[in-house]
């Protein structure tokens, strides 16, 4: 009986310890949301001072607001896979502004990464525009083929373009993967570097 009723006290003092913690992990929890909340306002272009609302934190709920603000603007720093793409200027902006309001933060670093980051995706568009091309011009001599042989079944002269071949949108698929691939690496370590900077891990 006596070692029932210490397991029960120990059970009641362990729920008592996480029920006193829920309040501040709660606290931190809503300070991250503030600061993605505060990040799609930015974005928004809202009137956002994101360096009053940085300054404004207590030290202890001041980085998970800037987790909160970190994951909002770095996940519009993706690799364009539509034609209408996150805009990366905004997060950016958003970025540097976040910096600069944090004491002896090295800004020129994070510039130095934000433009390097930039211009990847910038190289990413035009990389996948030069094996797109790449790969049309190895199907057009197959299309020759295929146009004459419909011409001779048919009667009718078709002019088909590349990406009409059976075949081409499976090898363009594998190789826009394969590309998009090596890129996300890419970027992941950039996210990698910014986060070490702002030292959110």
């Amino acid at each position: 009986m006596g070692e029932i009723k210490s397991t029960l006290e120990m059970v009641l003092a362990r729920a008592e310890r996480l029920s006193a913690h829920a309040p501040d992990e709660q606290d931190f929890s809503e300070s991250e949301n503030q600061g993605r909340r505060s990040a799609a306002a930015f974005l928004r272009g809202d009137s956002i001072l994101l360096a009053e609302l940085i300054r404004n934190q207590d030290a202890q709920s001041r980085s998970f607001f800037l987790r909160g603000l970190l994951d909002t603007f770095l996940r519009q720093l993706l690799l364009p896979r539509t034609t209408q793409p996150p805009e990366p200027d905004g997060a950016i902006r958003g970025l540097l502004e976040s910096a600069r309001a944090i004491d002896r933060f090295p800004v020129g670093k994070l510039e130095s990464l934000l433009m390097e980051m930039k211009g990847l995706l910038a190289q990413f568009t035009d990389h996948k525009t030069k094996l797109r091309t790449q790969l049309e011009e190895r199907f057009s001599m197959q299309m020759a083929h295929l146009e004459q042989s419909l011409a001779r079944q048919t009667g009718m002269h078709m002019k088909m373009s590349p990406a009409q071949h059976p075949k081409f949108q499976e090898q363009w698929s594998q190789v826009l993967a394969d590309l998009q691939t090596q890129y996300d690496g890419a970027l992941d370590q950039y996210r990698g570097g910014i986060r070490q900077l702002f030292g959110i891990s």
